[in-house]
């Protein structure tokens, strides 16, 4: 019996030795955070970019009229408070067979570069001089970017407890993850002197573009890293 509890004692042992020193960055307990960070820091450079220009661009650049601006936040309000929990509903769902969408890490993996195109809508006019036309594409931008913008970010928000098992792996997870989400928010600086706050707005555009492919990129990057987790109701849609 005693050799029998050394020998549990030594492999105990063993099993912490191995926590304690990874064999690669991937095994060690700052990767899955990090990567986690790089969602945020993806979703963040467009939310910036989007509360501090849409507007602003559509009024001055796309000269939209008062009036469609009030009918197109009216419906956009309609349609964010259908869009909140029916995208959250589909997550624990699913949707036409399409079991990916409960498969968190996946929803974000698919939809980054969707969610790029639905930001770079606002910076490229439909019309400057037709403000029905001009009205329509705010309405589709607003829509589209809603959409994606909750869906991903129900997803992250699910990543942010599955990704981490353990009360200190989420505080660091929750760290790096506000860490990134500053250095995000803060990509709007150098946009604001590149195009001289939007004044040029070829360059504005370009910048955007930029921003764009930056986003897409570190939400993809962060999604494809992390490990895959199925949900009980995806492998039981599976069976079926």
């Amino acid at each position: 019996m005693s050799m029998s509890k050394l020998d549990e004692g030594f492999a105990l042992a063993v099993l912490k030795e191995d926590e304690k020193k990874p064999r690669t960055f991937r095994d060690s307990k700052h990767f899955q955070p990090l990567m986690v960070a790089f969602l945020c820091f993806g979703f963040a450079t467009f939310l910036s970019v989007y509360m501090l220009y849409y507007m602003k661009v559509f009024i001055d650049v796309y000269h939209i009229s008062t009036g469609w601006i009030k009918i197109v936040q009216a419906l956009f309000l309609v349609w964010n408070a259908v869009n909140d929990p029916m995208m959250g509903y589909l997550q624990d769902i699913g949707c036409c067979g399409m079991t990916w969408i409960m498969d968190r890490r996946k929803v974000i993996l698919y939809t980054a570069p969707v969610f790029a195109f639905s930001y770079m809508i606002f910076w490229f006019p439909w019309s400057t001089t037709n403000t029905v036309v001009t009205g329509i594409h705010l309405l589709v931008g607003l829509f589209l970017f809603d959409t994606i913008l909750t869906l991903v970010l129900s997803a992250y928000c699910g990543i942010l407890v599955e990704a981490c098992s353990k009360h200190s792996q989420r505080v660091r997870c929750v760290v790096y993850a506000e860490l990134f989400l500053i250095l995000g928010g803060s990509i709007i600086f150098p946009l604001n002197v590149f195009s001289d706050e939007a004044k040029n707005f070829g360059r504005f555009q370009v910048g955007c573009a930029v921003i764009a492919v930056i986003g897409a990129l570190s939400m993809t990057g962060g999604a494809y890293f992390l490990p895959s987790r199925h949900t009980e109701e995806e492998i039981e849609m599976i069976k079926v």
